[in-house]
């Protein structure tokens, strides 16, 4: 087993959209001889934040997708309703959390929001478990506004 590096250096300024790809071979030769390759392409992107939520009818919850692109970390705050979906507790956005707010339903206190960081050049997921397993909250899809409200707030 071998770890490499590969460093590429364009000849021109790539801008967004530019394509990169390489192409690996390893070899083998010892204890006995088999050759591997793989393509890679690299998508230069445009700095930005984004998010979307997979979901499905009959799973039992959607995740939140969040992406920071930049080159700095985002605050965000999360809203949404626990009467429709509640967050998983365990997930590090919770844990690391800024801040939150609750509310009361049938008295008992759920979490409703948090603010949290996403670190700069990273993406995070966030289970939230649905209470109507028969709906599919996926944003974007038609849908018009994301049963979760994401608010980037800034660096």
């Amino acid at each position: 087993m071998d770890n490499f590096t590969i460093t590429i250096t364009p000849n021109t300024t790539l801008k967004t959209g530019d394509t990169a790809t390489i192409n690996i071979t390893a070899a083998a030769n010892t204890p006995y001889q088999k050759t591997i390759s793989a393509t890679f392409k690299l998508v230069v992107a445009h700095e930005e934040f984004s998010y979307n939520i997979a979901d499905s009818v009959g799973s039992t919850y959607l995740i939140l997708n969040i992406s920071n692109t930049l080159p700095t970390p985002q605050t965000i705050t999360l809203t949404f309703n626990p009467a429709v979906v509640t967050l998983d507790m365990t997930n590090d956005a919770y844990i690391k959390r800024i801040s939150s707010t609750v509310t009361t339903i049938n008295s008992h206190s759920y979490v409703n929001s948090i603010t949290f960081k996403v670190d700069a050049l990273s993406s995070t997921a966030i289970r939230f478990y649905k209470t109507d397993i028969s709906k599919n909250y996926t944003y974007p899809n038609g849908n018009s506004s994301p049963i979760v409200t994401v608010q980037n707030v800034g660096g």
